[in-house]
């Protein structure tokens, strides 16, 4: 291989793998977000619960 196809093909992996990391990057966030909002959801369940066993 020359140099110049072994430089192309390096800068075609770095793009890919700059690609995949906004990507990973990006389903992160939106775990984190899902974690926050399943937390919500529980702690308004339960305090929901609450309010049933009590009464109204």
């Amino acid at each position: 291989m020359k140099l110049q196809e072994l430089t192309d093909e390096f800068a075609g992996l770095d793009a890919h793998l700059l690609d995949t990391s906004a990507r990973a990057e990006a389903t992160l966030r939106d775990l984190l977000d899902l974690d926050a909002r399943l937390a919500e959801a529980k702690r308004t369940t339960a305090t929901y619960e609450g309010e049933d066993r009590q009464g109204p």
